[in-house]
C-alpha cells in the first residue's frame, strides 16, 4: 500500500458509481468491480449508498497520511475520491450521467466532505487554503461525466447557504426601530 501524506491532498474528488439509481449497490458490489479491472481495492476512499450510508475505502485512519486511492487517473497521487451509488438512469444508455443522489446521500456527501476539509484545511474552493472539491470529469483529461452534476458550483452553494444563515436575522419591526432609533441620533 501506499500512503500519501495529508499535505499532499490538493482534490477531493466526487464520483458516481454509474449504475442505475434503482439498484442496491455496497462498497462491497464495487471493489469486486474495481478489482476485475485489476486493483488491489476499492479505489475510492468512502462510498455513499442510496440510503446515506457511508461505507470505508481506501484507508484514511492513519494520522498525518492516506492510502493513494485509485480514481482519477493522474491524480491519485494528491488526492482523495468519495463514490456515491446511482448516475444512470434506465432507459437512456449507459453513456448518459445523471445527478441521482438522494437527499440522504447529499446529506452524507456534504458531511463526509466537511470532515475532509477539517483534516486536510480549506473551504473547498480556494486552493491557497486546502483541496478543491470537483467532480471526476473536473479532472485534466477526464472523458467522463461522473458525478452527473457540476461540483465546484453545488460545493459553492453549499457554502453560501451556510454563509447566509449564520447572518444574524432582524425582524420587521425591530428594523423598523433601530432605523428610527438612528434617525434621532
Amino acid at each position: 500500500m501506499t500512503y500519501i501524506p495529508d499535505s499532499a491532498v490538493k482534490f477531493i474528488f466526487v464520483h458516481y458509481s454509474a449504475t442505475y439509481d434503482d439498484q442496491v449497490v455496497t462498497a462491497a458490489d464495487i471493489e469486486r468491480m474495481h478489482l476485475k479491472r485489476g486493483f488491489n481495492k476499492i479505489g475510492y476512499h468512502a462510498f455513499i449508498r442510496r440510503t446515506g450510508t457511508v461505507e470505508p475505502g481506501r484507508d484514511m485512519t492513519r494520522p498525518g497520511k492516506v492510502e493513494q486511492g485509485a480514481q482519477v487517473s493522474g491524480h491519485n497521487h494528491h488526492s482523495v475520491g468519495v463514490c456515491f451509488a446511482g448516475g444512470l438512469k434506465r432507459g437512456h444508455g449507459v453513456n448518459k450521467g445523471f445527478d441521482t443522489r438522494t437527499p440522504e446521500q447529499t446529506e452524507a456527501l456534504i458531511a463526509w466532505i466537511d470532515a475532509q476539509l477539517a483534516r486536510f484545511g480549506g473551504d473547498g474552493m480556494d486552493p491557497a487554503k486546502g483541496p478543491l472539491v470537483v467532480g471526476h470529469r473536473d479532472a485534466k483529461g477526464a472523458a467522463t461525466q461522473c458525478p452527473g452534476f457540476d461540483v465546484a458550483p453545488w460545493w459553492a452553494e453549499v457554502q453560501a447557504n451556510r454563509r447566509a444563515a449564520k447572518r444574524p436575522r432582524i425582524g420587521l419591526l425591530a428594523a423598523i426601530v433601530n432605523l428610527l432609533k438612528g434617525a434621532r441620533a
